[in-house]
């Protein structure tokens, strides 16, 4: 072989072709890829470059042989290289067919691994879970926490075989396809994180159900995001990440602009779940953003309201903190609802009552659950020596609260006048409802409505209205 070697070198040094030397060289380094002729190609690679650095007397060649080792080809793909060339394809042609095969040789890998992951270690992770049957794990498999990680191995091992199957080809098309490769894994490695953050907002929602947390889980993503966007944008442009963020620091006010919901909905959230003042699932009222209903969702920048109406309201969560609304949570939490209802009672129809009346509603069946207790009321703070139809009726109306078995007497239970009006005399009922549900509650306020309106006849008085079409129509006939 030592014509050939002669031949070669006759070459190199009367055409000073690199082409020449990176062949002569990638082929005794592929030969070592072969175990059993080890020793054997060593020693000839030893003189080989013995011999080479005599005859080659100019510096840039020895550069060119020490650039040559640090981008060597795949063993293999110069194989394939060297096949080509010699069965007559230019160098040009040769490398982009071997460029390509490397790229397929990526995707097979990619494509074995994604199989190999979804069919088998996807299998195992769900029959494990299966068998564990915790909380966490249910969580993370609905949110397919395992599937993503599955996904990345094979980014992960072809980001690894990348430089050894990329390098000594077109450094543009290699240092793109490093960073796609290196994206992916990053995006990859984002969305595991996120679904991560997520399972851990899920866990934390079944078990502490009054605060929520997913404005926080929000804000770390947003934190994680920005850093890997960063991280992509130096390897892109080959830029230091601390060049990044000082140029980021000087277009602070532009991002303070386009952010500004989301800086406002952070300090928000922090001082509303510091201070307690809306959970999920609490009733609130907001009449400046037409807001009435229970909070379904918080998140960094809004609340989500289901109105009663069956529509939703999305109300900005900083308005929370600049603007007044109205928390039903303790009422829920108490022992009752409060009801306020007012009764106009026409003056006309005061009276007092003798005792041939105040016999004939003692006698009465439907006064008398509470008559008794209502004389006992009156008679308590009656300093006037007689009894009118509208304090009997005002005692009586408060016995009735008293008994009823859907009011609460214990928080506060009253039945008092207010200023009289144009309107007549104005009876105030205030008293709280044991019911604090919707449905429940407005059928108990009806309940008492319907009986005191319906009894009032019975105390001679009469209740307030404006004239109606027919009162006006009866006093002309």
């Amino acid at each position: 072989m030592q014509h050939i070697y002669n031949e070669l070198y006759f070459r190199m040094y009367m055409e000073n072709s690199q082409i020449s030397i990176i062949q002569i060289y990638n082929r005794f380094r592929s030969s070592l890829l072969r175990p059993h002729k080890k020793r054997v190609y060593l020693l000839k690679l030893q003189e080989f470059m013995e011999d080479t650095l005599r005859i080659i007397t100019n510096t840039e060649n020895i550069e060119l042989i020490t650039e040559v080792s640090e981008n060597a080809k795949f063993g293999p793909l110069q194989t394939f290289e060297n096949l080509f060339i010699k069965a007559g394809m230019s160098p040009t042609v040769s490398d982009t067919i071997t460029f390509l095969f490397a790229c397929f040789l990526l995707i097979f890998i990619i494509w074995l691994a994604d199989r190999f992951g979804t069919v088998i270690l996807a299998f195992i992770i769900r029959r494990t879970g299966f068998k564990i049957r915790s909380l966490w794990i249910t969580h993370l498999y609905e949110r397919k926490f395992f599937h993503r990680c599955i996904r990345i191995i094979p980014a992960i091992i072809a980001l690894h075989f990348s430089p050894e199957f990329l390098t000594g080809y077109n450094t543009y098309l290699a240092d793109t396809t490093f960073i796609i490769l290196i994206s992916a894994v990053t995006v990859m490695s984002i969305n595991i994180l996120s679904d991560f953050l997520d399972v851990a907002n899920d866990v934390y929602d079944e078990h502490v159900k009054e605060k929520s947390i997913k404005g926080y889980i929000q804000t770390a993503k947003i934190i994680i995001w920005i850093i890997a966007i960063i991280i992509m944008i130096s390897l892109m442009l080959n830029i230091k990440p601390g060049s990044i963020i000082i140029g980021i620091g000087t277009s602070a006010a532009i991002f303070s602009l386009v952010f500004r919901d989301i800086i406002l909905g952070f300090i928000a959230s922090i001082q509303l779940s510091a201070q307690d003042m809306i959970r999920r699932g609490d009733w609130i009222t907001m009449p400046s953003r037409e807001a009435d209903g229970e909070i379904q969702e918080i998140t960094l920048t809004t609340v989500k309201v289901h109105n009663w109406d069956n529509t939703v309201t999305m109300v900005p969560i900083y308005s929370m903190i600049s603007e007044s609304f109205t928390n039903w949570r303790m009422m829920r939490e108490s022992t009752g609802r409060r009801f306020l209802r007012q009764l106009n009672i026409d003056i006309n129809s005061v009276k007092i009552l003798d005792e041939e009346k105040l016999k004939l509603l003692e006698d009465n069946n439907n006064l008398a659950p509470v008559y008794k207790r209502a004389m006992k009321l009156l008679s308590a703070n009656n300093t006037s020596g007689f009894i009118t139809n509208v304090g009997l009726f005002r005692c009586y109306v408060e016995a009735y609260l008293y008994n009823h078995p859907g009011i609460n007497p214990k928080p506060r239970l009253t039945v008092r006048y207010l200023p009289q009006t144009d309107n007549g005399i104005i009876l105030e009922l205030y008293a709280f409802s044991r019911e604090k549900f919707l449905v429940p509650y407005e059928k108990i306020i009806s309940d008492v409505l319907e009986h005191i309106i319906a009894i009032s006849t019975m105390f001679d008085l009469h209740l307030f209205q404006v004239p109606s079409g027919k009162d006006i129509s009866n006093l002309t006939q």
